[in-house]
């Protein structure tokens, strides 16, 4: 019979203070009324099908697009889009409802009706968002327009009614978000907080086999069949990555790679596996029972997640003290005295790399050191 020895070496992890989570994120808020002028947003800007659909070119000359962008209730900036030279009218958070702002990308033309909002999420902005989260596992963010349906107003009866580009990045450029929202579009709840989970790791395939487990961080990298996919970074390797997991099909799925193609990733890899137990991934990682392909999963490289916690990435693996190694006692070999001590350098090396060790390997001198 096999025995399973499991070794645990750090379940009891807390996920850290999760405030400066969403510093830097980035919202742009985006009309096109003319195709060219998506040209000068760059090359990692791609118009979603759902905006190409519904709004390219749809809202040419309209003061009735005014938005307030919200994440989990809190204000947090103005999505400008009206564009037919409009001025005055009731504030709304503090500016003119029917004002035209010419809010323009560089190389757009002055006459164009395309507009442009971007917004950084600041340390303040974070901070609101996190305390009115109706729990830590995503961001919601909702569009409320300045004039109120059946209102007449700016010239209009109503608010504007075609699809906007919304599109939401992190500080590494990651896109989280690509797609469109209206008076009566919402966006879907975005999962971009960070998870700290719990990983179980083969150390031996055995008899006996052994594991151990150990905390990881998974943080939001983009969006597969307009569902979250994440990178996993194991914290006591210097944050390696090992890996991608999403929430798929009702069940988490761990993939070894998420590769490129074109203006999308695929998974793909040796290590894929699922958990079929479909939990919500309003708490992402329960335990439930694991099952890995066989077919592609070398058995010795199996990872396993076995539960975990969202909303912040996993606190940093505390620092080894420092050596000290005063007083140790060292053969007569050693024990000499003087500036050229040929075995100083050596021994800060062993030192750096040990901490001490018990035996000091043999040392070649090609001279006698000086008597005591």
């Amino acid at each position: 019979m096999t025995t399973t020895t499991t070794s645990t070496t750090s379940t009891t992890t807390k996920p850290v203070s999760c405030g400066d989570i969403l510093v830097g994120l980035i919202l742009e808020t985006i009309y096109i009324g003319d195709s060219k002028d998506a040209t000068f947003l760059g090359t990692g800007y791609e118009m979603p099908q759902c905006f190409v659909n519904g709004g390219l070119g749809q809202h040419n000359g309209c003061n009735g697009a005014l938005f307030g962008i919200f994440g989990n209730g809190e204000f947090l900036d103005h999505g400008k889009l009206n564009n037919r030279d409009g001025s005055g009218g009731p504030l709304y958070y503090g500016i003119p409802t029917c004002e035209d702002f010419k809010n323009i990308y560089p190389g757009w033309s002055s006459s164009t009706f395309s507009r442009y909002n971007k917004k950084v999420l600041s340390k303040i902005d974070a901070q609101k968002i996190v305390a009115k989260a109706p729990n830590n596992c995503f961001l919601r963010v909702t569009f409320e327009t300045a004039i109120k349906s059946g209102q007449t107003l700016c010239g209009r009866t109503g608010p504007h009614s075609e699809a906007a580009w919304f599109r939401l990045t992190n500080i590494d450029g990651d896109i989280l978000y690509n797609g469109c929202f209206s008076a009566s579009l919402p966006v879907p709840d975005l999962y971009i907080f960070p998870l700290c989970i719990q990983m179980e790791f083969i150390t031996r395939i055995g008899p006996p086999r052994k594991t151990e487990t150990r905390s990881v961080s998974a943080v939001p990298k983009g969006r597969f069949n307009d569902k979250t996919f994440y990178g996993i970074f194991d914290v006591d390797n210097n944050y390696k990555n090992i890996g991608y997991i999403m929430w798929h099909q009702n069940r988490w799925e761990y993939w070894e790679s998420f590769n490129k193609q074109g203006n999308t990733r695929v998974p793909g890899g040796n290590f894929y596996g699922y958990n079929n137990s479909p939990l919500s991934p309003n708490f992402p990682i329960e335990a439930g029972v694991w099952n890995t392909n066989t077919t592609l999963s070398p058995t010795n490289k199996i990872k396993k997640i076995l539960g975990g916690y969202c909303g912040c990435l996993c606190p940093l693996p505390p620092e080894e003290p420092p050596c000290d190694c005063a007083g140790r006692i060292v053969s007569r070999e050693y024990d000499i005295t003087g500036k050229d001590n040929p075995y100083t350098a050596k021994l800060k090396e062993i030192r750096k790399e040990k901490c001490c060790p018990d035996e000091l390997p043999p040392l070649e001198i090609k001279s006698q050191p000086p008597k005591c």
